[in-house]
């Protein structure tokens, strides 16, 4: 693209307007550390009427023309499907060599913990970044919609409010 004086001009309009802004919208709520560590202690997920584990059985890579779908199954027989973001292509083999095999017969109740282990498991750290976890996240979401049609919460109750922060005006 040529820099032209239009460019020039409508550029530093842009850049002045941004001195308008009111100087408040930039400053830092303050949270005290205390406040941080009992939402620290919070459980993450908040299941409603699921009280006994819930042991994951099968995780299956399913496909269907060009989309893939991941599918967990606890030995009870709920289900929860995920959607691929089209990179399955590519990454099938960590997932199916590597990531499921860590969440199979975990309690799936237990989710945070698993995401840690599974970065551990069999050094899969060595592979941090889309690589590890994108097919993580197709696990991770499955388990959610297990747990969310289990408890009838939808994944957004699940995590609920943590009511630590507020809304910004």
């Amino acid at each position: 693209m040529k820099f032209s004086r239009r460019n020039f001009l409508a550029a530093s309009a842009s850049v002045g307007a941004f001195s308008l802004v009111d100087s408040s919208f930039a400053r830092d709520k303050h949270v005290a550390d205390e406040e941080l560590e009992k939402a620290a202690e919070k459980p993450v997920l908040r299941l409603k009427g699921i009280n006994s584990p819930v042991i994951i059985q099968s995780i299956e890579l399913l496909k269907k023309g060009k989309e893939h779908f991941v599918r967990v199954r606890s030995k009870d027989g709920a289900e929860g499907i995920s959607v691929d973001d089209g990179r399955m292509d590519v990454l099938h083999p960590i997932l199916n060599r590597l990531v499921i095999p860590y969440f199979i017969g975990k309690d799936a109740r237990e989710l945070e913990e698993h995401l840690f282990g599974v970065y551990r498991h069999e050094s899969n750290y060595k592979l941090q970044g889309l690589a590890l976890w994108c097919p993580v996240a197709l696990v991770e979401f499955a388990i959610l919609d297990m747990l969310g049609r289990m408890s009838g919460q939808s994944i957004n109750e699940l995590f609920g409010d943590g009511g630590l922060f507020e809304a910004v005006d």
